[in-house]
């Protein structure tokens, strides 16, 4: 069958860089980009006009920047957008409040405006217009309204507790999933969350210092030796694989690995999943998030031989369904929810 064609956008207020974008993914025999844009309105007006598959959206132009263009198309002309920015930590807020308003996806611009500097992405960014293609537009819009539900109330729990860890893993589609579950757990909360989503270590830090602003619960970025506490959560970086190793005093501690697996690394769900399952086995709640791959199965697979508690974000509420649909094929998933209803279900696995 032949393959269709993939329609794309370019807007960037460099017209170095659109040339040099454009020169990149036209080396695609399956992509066709169909125009250009300088700033965030002109590229609102032309997705209107040409209703391209794929946006491919820089977030820092003069006058209308990237917002207003990701505020524009997901209200009057829903279209999958990948950001394509150099964002600084200081900045990199903007791309969470994008992704929150609908963005597909986000690619890092390397720094340094050199063709070569830029060819550095173009696998990650191929695959992600591929993706972004096939995703159902309706599993996005809903993205930016969902975390206005949050709950900030305290929770009774018992005394003994079925598990002792909870572990998140998600790639595309997953920050604002990850907010909200974060959002609508118990500042109380008795035990620890440990967090992997696949993105660059400097959006990490950014994503950690949103969430420190808004959460209840203590969060912080994990580094070699930090031990778990209740009521934390935790995200991995991405300059390294993580485990979890128990020590001698019983403490449950972070450690970096040199292992490397198959589905994905810098971090790996996995890594993180069956180091977790390992110490605490039936205690263990692993909860599979929106997006590409099949990072997580084999850790979820783990928790699930161990008898601990296993989640994947359903279909429905997916933005792309490629890790859960994974741990599912693998029968590794014991309950398929959306993500509505995981931080209650969480809540009361642990009630």
């Amino acid at each position: 069958m032949k393959q269709e064609i993939i329609n794309i956008l370019i807007a960037d207020d460099s017209g170095f860089m659109r040339l040099m974008v454009k020169q990149m993914l036209q080396e695609n025999v399956h992509f066709k980009v169909i125009d250009s844009a300088t700033n965030g309105k002109e590229a609102f007006e032309k997705t209107q006009s040409l209703r391209p598959d794929v946006v491919v959206l820089d977030m820092l132009m003069a006058e209308y920047d990237g917002l207003y263009a990701v505020k524009n198309i997901m209200k009057y002309c829903p279209t999958p957008i990948i950001l394509l920015t150099s964002l600084d930590v200081a900045q990199s807020s903007q791309v969470f409040e994008a992704l929150q308003l609908g963005a597909f996806d986000f690619v890092s611009k390397p720094l340094g405006v050199f063709s070569s500097k830029i060819r550095t992405v173009q696998d990650e960014l191929t695959e992600k217009i591929y993706s972004a293609k096939s995703v159902d537009i309706s599993s996005i819009i809903p993205q930016s309204s969902i975390l206005q539900k949050k709950n900030h109330s305290p929770h009774t729990f018992e005394q003994k507790l079925p598990y002792q860890i909870i572990l998140i893993g998600g790639s595309t589609g997953a920050t604002a999933g990850i907010e909200y579950i974060l959002h609508n757990l118990p500042a109380n909360l008795p035990v620890p969350v440990v967090i992997g989503q696949h993105m660059p270590t400097h959006f990490i830090t950014s994503f950690v210092q949103r969430l420190q602003k808004e959460c209840p619960l203590s969060i912080e970025m994990v580094r070699s030796s930090l031990a778990l506490k209740a009521g934390c959560v935790y995200l991995l970086d991405a300059e390294s694989n993580w485990e979890l190793e128990k020590m001698k005093n019983g403490e449950v501690v972070f450690q970096k690995t040199e292992k490397q697996f198959i589905a994905y690394n810098l971090p790996s769900i996995d890594a993180l999943f069956i180091s977790a399952a390992a110490i605490f086995e039936e205690k263990t709640l692993g909860i599979i998030l929106s997006g590409m791959g099949r990072d997580g199965t084999e850790g979820m697979k783990k928790i699930e031989q161990l008898n601990g508690m296993t989640i994947a974000q359903d279909k429905e509420s997916s933005v792309v369904f490629g890790m859960p649909r994974a741990a599912q094929e693998q029968g590794a998933v014991k309950y398929m929810l959306s993500l509505r209803e995981i931080p209650m279900f969480a809540v009361s696995c642990l009630a």
